[in-house]
């Protein structure tokens, strides 16, 4: 029998009517959401917490009313302060293909959409792998809050019809006028700090228009979007991640591993935290391609993606003091002080000693490389006396 579309798109949207009804109700019967409700919503009471939730009727109002306040809590706890540039060109009544770089499993959605909502900015449907949706509390809660189900691990034609119908899902928001939409640029975060845009991705796009693959990604109004944490909370395991794949070739996530890394990036210190959006692609970067064949162009496109992303990504001191300990010099001293060095090498061998003995100095080296990378990158792009978004100091 062949699969039914309209079943597929359903399968993928978020909650809406009575599954998201239903999925308030069992948010409020579940123990782990009342624990992150009394860390990370203390003014509230019980009863003020169930006063609001049976009131709740769409996203927004749940976003408005528990999400917003949880991440104002949440950062004022665990970062340094967080800002945002470039949303002046956000339009409410031109949604789009936000295009981001991928640090976090679900601080990158999570603070963009956040971002948005606190200029009275309409969010977007935010998509995320189906790895994540291990436990019916962390599904409900995604799907409450506008998230698009990934598919991924599945066989070719498999893979082929559910990428399909995301590609569909993704159109209609956009081309119908419905809802922006936030999607990585590629799968998978990035672990040595190189942002890279996957072609594929684009790919992906375009599957619902194979006539031409340049208008298929201008009616999609692509806007890349930068997200850069002075401190990557999840940094120490994902070297461990990358030690593990080097050594044995291969890396096996245990069970609820992504789980953790969540608990992880929400609960440890992120210092400073940016989010730059950048300008939609223009008719003028997809037409020098316009001879191109569909994978060169695609391609090329993408590297378009990532010169802007390396433009608009947020060089903190922490990347800098990377930089040169690597090297085992001062080449980037102007952009960090004594106090910044010391306070980020404290904390990376603090961390560092959690970690097997036999394991330590390979941990050390690829946390170094990954913020180090944003450097390398940022230089590819630009002179060193004119690296974008420094913080230098006098």
């Amino acid at each position: 029998m062949r699969p039914d579309p309209t079943t597929d798109l359903l399968e993928l949207m978020p909650w809406s009517s009575n599954k998201f009804t239903e999925a308030i109700r069992r948010l409020q019967c579940s123990s782990n959401i009342q624990a992150l409700c009394r860390q990370y919503l203390p003014e509230m009471s019980p009863t003020e917490l169930s006063s609001k939730a049976a009131k709740i009727k769409t996203a927004e109002e749940f976003q408005n009313a528990f999400i917003a306040p949880a991440i104002s809590t949440m950062l004022r706890k665990t970062s340094d302060g967080f800002t945002v540039s470039g949303l002046e060109s956000v339009r409410p009544s031109h949604p789009r293909l936000f295009l981001c770089n991928h640090r976090d499993i679900i601080l990158d959605p999570m603070l963009f959409a956040y971002a948005l909502e606190q200029k009275g900015l309409r969010t977007p449907k935010i998509c995320l792998g189906d790895n994540l949706l291990n436990l019916p509390v962390i599904v409900d809660l995604i799907k409450i809050n506008k998230g698009i189900t990934v598919k991924r691990n599945l066989k070719m034609h498999e893979l082929h019809r559910w990428l399909l119908a995301l590609s569909t899902l993704i159109r209609q928001n956009i081309e119908g006028g419905v809802d922006s939409i936030w999607i990585a640029h590629k799968e998978g975060r990035a672990k040595d700090g190189d942002d890279r845009t996957h072609p594929g991705i684009l790919k992906m796009l375009c599957l619902t228009d194979s006539d031409d693959w340049m208008d298929s990604l201008k009616a999609l109004h692509i806007t890349p979007v930068a997200i850069s944490y002075e401190w990557d909370p999840c940094d120490i395991l994902k070297a461990m991640e990358l030690a593990a794949t080097s050594s044995e070739g291969i890396y096996s996530k245990k069970p609820n591993e992504d789980v953790h890394s969540m608990i992880t990036s929400l609960t440890a210190n992120k210092g400073r935290i940016h989010i730059a959006i950048g300008s939609e692609l223009s008719d003028d970067r997809y037409n020098v391609y316009r001879h191109c064949t569909r994978v060169e162009g695609m391609r090329a496109i993408a590297c378009e993606i990532d010169n802007e992303l390396h433009r608009l990504f947020r060089l903190w001191p922490s990347y800098f003091i990377a930089y040169d300990a690597l090297s085992n010099s001062s080449q980037m001293s102007a952009y960090y002080t004594k106090e910044d060095k010391e306070r980020f090498l404290q904390r990376l061998e603090q961390a560092i000693a959690l970690c097997p003995r036999h394991n330590q100095d390979i941990v050390r080296e690829l946390v170094l490389r990954a913020y180090a990378q944003s450097v390398v990158n940022a230089k590819s792009h630009h002179s060193e006396t004119q690296l974008p978004f420094a913080i230098q100091h006098s």
